[in-house]
């Protein structure tokens, strides 16, 4: 029986990857898009009837919501389809990877599992993650299949391509330019470093974990506080330069990882550590 994996050729399935032991990725199954559209039920279906599928781990996303259409089949067409062929094919443990983004900002945090959720208006991202949200409980509840939803803090790491912030950051860094600080910088959210997630995927994913788990650090970083850290590990000796906005985001989410925790995992790399690291990787990686 395989192991399915989808989304292993992303950014975070590549790390995921390293963090898995051997014995758990032989024979394991992971088509890229080319091979196998998770979209279109009818190929899904002829996979599934061609392997015997035992686990299956969704990290595949789309996150550019410029394409309604594409973000609607990548985040919730696929999810249908997984979910489906799960119960279909009597497969033992399904693991669908989630985002803080199911949770509007809340400033009684950090927020737990239980808390009231549902994305903010406009974060259509968030938005296609409650409903594949809302499918795979509606699908396998009543199902032999068990399930893992693994709601994700704020990604980051080296040599992301999201991440606006940190990336503008960082590269004023590299480059000895001095940093932009907009507004007061209150907007506070929970960053989690990539190898940590990919450590926390795979405790998730060996263990057969069953439930909803925030994967994340319990701990909130404004962007005034990313500004400071930058202005630490930076060798420009120029002033950060202050920007009037007019319309500045002062929410905060933050999450609470004790339901993780309780299961053998926490996070070991602090805001400050991986910011760090990925400037020594940038450096390297510009000379």
């Amino acid at each position: 029986m395989a192991v399915f994996i989808t989304g292993a050729a992303g950014y975070v399935g590549r790390h995921f990857l390293k963090e898995l032991p051997a014995e758990f990725l032989e024979g394991a199954l992971m088509p890229d898009i080319d091979e196998l559209n998770l979209a279109d039920y009818n190929q899904l279906y002829e996979y599934f009837s061609t392997h015997k599928i035992d686990q299956v781990f969704h990290l595949a996303a789309m996150l550019d919501n410029r394409d309604r259409q594409a973000l609607f089949d990548s985040n919730v067409t696929a999810v249908h389809n997984l979910a489906i062929m799960c119960k279909l094919f009597s497969v033992k443990h399904l693991t669908f990877i989630s985002s803080n983004n199911v949770y509007a900002p809340n400033d009684a945090t950090p927020i737990t599992e239980d808390t009231p959720y549902g994305p903010q208006p406009y974060n259509h991202y968030g938005l296609t993650k409650y409903v594949g949200e809302m499918i795979v409980r509606d699908q396998l509840d009543d199902s032999d299949t068990d399930y893992a939803i693994v709601r994700i803090a704020d990604i980051y790491g080296p040599k992301q391509r999201t991440g606006a912030l940190l990336q503008a950051v960082i590269g004023n860094i590299v480059a000895g330019n001095p940093q932009k600080k907009y507004g007061v910088g209150d907007r506070t959210r929970d960053y989690i470093f990539i190898d940590d997630v990919a450590r926390g995927l795979a405790h998730v994913a060996v263990n057969r974990l069953s439930g909803i788990y925030n994967l994340a650090t319990g701990k909130g970083t404004s962007v005034a506080r990313i500004i400071e850290i930058a202005e630490e590990i930076s060798d420009c000796k120029e002033p950060t330069i202050p920007v009037t906005v007019e319309k500045e985001d002062h929410t905060k989410v933050v999450l609470n990882p004790e339901k993780l925790a309780a299961t053998g995992f926490r996070t070991k790399v602090t805001i400050e550590e991986g910011m760090k690291e990925i400037v020594k990787e940038a450096k390297e990686g510009s000379k």
